[in-house]
């Protein structure tokens, strides 16, 4: 086999390995932005594969890589592929809360469900901008991550969602969809869901 013919191999399954990377690598940074975190039980099958994908193309990428770089073999390709997967290679494994700070900043408190009806599970997170995040899950099926802007008001904690719940939600899974809260009414250290569906209690931790 040639060269050039070589070359040609080489070079197409770079742009294939690199591409696959890219795609996988930007689904997961996607899926750890906050107000993106909504999933299913259904969806932690398809998510490991993702993840499988990521790390088994990366780690061959870095290798190669590393191997070819030792041998001088398109130096300044190499070590920009070499940043780039261990880049990319942080964004996805960086731990969830350094990028909640890099988006929000200081977290003011924070607020999880006592013991609500329907196994629904509830976690507030306040910022000192103004900004909130909120996970609320139903009985482990489906979660849907919301975020915003709150205020208080009188004993009452408003919050103003940025972000849109999906119609998927809305339709078959009408009982979270109901019992995501907007107004909390606050007493001592506890909130109660005024808008929700259910009684929603939520404790300062």
């Amino acid at each position: 086999m040639n060269k050039k013919l070589v070359n040609i191999i080489r070079i197409i399954g770079q742009l294939i390995s690199i591409s696959i990377f890219g795609l996988a690598g930007g689904l997961l940074v996607h899926f750890r932005i906050p107000g993106n975190n909504s999933f299913t039980d259904n969806d932690a099958g398809p998510l490991a594969l993702v993840y499988g994908i990521f790390l088994i193309i990366g780690i061959g990428l870095l290798l190669n890589s590393l191997i070819f770089r030792q041998k001088n073999h398109w130096k300044k390709y190499r070590t920009g592929i070499i940043v780039f997967v261990i880049g990319f290679g942080l964004l996805v494994f960086i731990p969830r809360d350094v990028i909640k700070w890099s988006f929000f900043g200081g977290k003011k408190m924070e607020f999880t469900s006592i013991k609500n009806p329907d196994f629904i599970w509830v976690k507030l997170e306040l910022y000192k901008n103004n900004d909130f995040l909120c996970s609320t899950s139903h009985g482990g099926e489906m979660t849907e991550e919301t975020l915003g802007e709150y205020k208080l008001k009188n004993n009452v904690l408003e919050l103003n969602l940025k972000n849109r719940i999906s119609e998927h939600t809305k339709k078959v899974y009408p009982t979270l969809y109901k019992n995501i809260g907007t107004k909390y009414r606050i007493i001592n250290d506890t909130l109660i869901c005024i808008d929700c569906e259910k009684e929603i209690k939520l404790k300062k931790n």
